[in-house]
């Protein structure tokens, strides 16, 4: 049954420049998807149908012939065991994702016909969206990227943004609290979240649209652009999208079961759910970032996922402070509800596996993607069963 494998099993292309990189397109091109097509607790495959896998001569020729001799024997003498997608990829290029560790990092790398070649490690694009997935696999996406779309969605959200304000300021400076730093804004809006005009459900979305003062507005914004941009390019807009508004829709209901007689503003809620799933990445991702020890010492430390994390946090704890004050020391019709912080990070924490960790996987396509699904509707269906149950809201407001 063996003996033919010589003469029939490989047919391999003759490249014998083919770098490294190129192999790894093809391994995530055409073996990754496979993969995850076979439920085994992850990317894995049992070695039995890598086995037949390795048999279709369409497999098969992408890969070297020494290296699908090493895969066939392992499937032989270890019948009934199973391969992970990193022990696979290290089976054929000598590492795994969770061992890279620069490997032909440098500004250019020399092929072996001597002609230098520019690294897909490099520029100002991988530098602005490093860490927001491993390294090699970020290089290789923004290779082929062809900023079609742009990231429009969340220059879209802070543009909108910035008219709502101006129009909120304009209407509110002839008013006892006129548009300043920490305070202003149009409590009559029939965009503000209210308790008493819960039944409006556009309000529910809405209120991410206004702000209280220009410096609640300038953090989101920082936020939204300087973080949401480049994460925005990685995984598309419609990733972001959905995570910000399922954050939107999350924070106004924690605020409307847990602050019954206070109102909110402000695009915080989708903003922390991005920025929570940003940060949980680092964590699913943490082996395979910022790992290029060709570069240097002061780009490694900028580049930091370390100083990254510390960015972050040092604006949201303003940014909460900020958000603590205008709950309880401004007076009673401005006060504004803070448990869109809250509602924003919880839903990070659910959606960040299945929208945030892995550009190439599909939500629906993973268990926590499901998971998540479920536990927003479960969310949603509470909080509105609540709404409609609980006696203790502030008097309906009909005019």
């Amino acid at each position: 049954m063996f003996s033919s494998r010589s003469s029939t099993v490989y047919s391999y292309r003759d490249d014998t420049e083919m770098n490294t990189y190129s192999l790894r397109q093809d391994l995530e091109e055409h073996f990754r998807p496979v993969f995850q097509q076979f439920v085994y607790g992850g990317e894995k495959i049992a070695l039995h149908d890598l086995r037949r896998l390795l048999e279709n001569r369409r497999y098969r020729r992408l890969l070297p012939p020494d290296k699908v001799h090493d895969l066939l024997d392992l499937a032989d003498f270890n019948p009934g065991k199973a391969l992970t997608y990193n022990e696979f990829v290290k089976q054929i290029v000598g590492y795994s994702e969770d061992d890279f560790d620069g490997i032909e990092s440098s500004a250019e790398v020399t092929s072996k016909s001597g002609i230098k070649k520019k690294d897909k490690n490099s520029g100002f694009l991988f530098y602005l969206c490093r860490n927001s997935i491993p390294n090699i696999e970020l290089g290789d996406y923004l290779h082929g990227y062809r900023w079609c779309p742009p990231p429009f969605f969340m220059i879209a959200i802070s543009i909108t943004q910035i008219v709502f304000f101006a129009l909120s300021a304009e209407n509110v400076k002839n008013t006892t609290v006129p548009m300043s730093a920490l305070e202003g804004v149009e409590v009559n809006s029939s965009l503000i979240y209210k308790p008493t005009r819960r039944y409006e459900a556009w309000r529910f979305i809405t209120y991410a649209f206004l702000h209280q003062g220009y410096v609640h507005l300038i953090l989101t914004l920082v936020y939204q652009l300087f973080f949401g941009i480049p994460l925005e390019i990685v995984f598309k807009f419609w990733r972001l999208m959905i995570v910000y508004f399922v954050g939107v829709i999350t924070g106004s209901l924690l605020q409307s079961v847990c602050d019954h007689y206070v109102g909110m503003v402000g695009g915080s809620a989708g903003i922390y759910a991005i920025m929570t799933a940003h940060c949980l990445t680092f964590v699913y991702n943490w082996k395979q970032l910022n790992r290029d020890i060709k570069e240097s010492t002061l780009s490694r430390i900028l580049c930091s996922v370390p100083l990254r994390f510390v960015i972050i946090l040092i604006i949201a704890l303003v940014d909460i402070g900020l958000a603590v004050y205008r709950r309880f020391y401004l007076p009673d019709p401005y006060k504004i509800g803070l448990c869109g912080h809250g509602g924003g990070i919880l839903a990070g924490i659910f959606v960040a596996k299945p929208f945030m960790r892995d550009i190439k996987r599909y939500p629906w396509q993973q268990n926590s993607g499901w998971l998540a699904l479920f536990t927003f509707l479960a969310l949603i269906g509470g909080a509105v069963v609540f709404n409609v149950a609980y006696k203790g809201y502030p008097a309906t407001d009909w005019s």
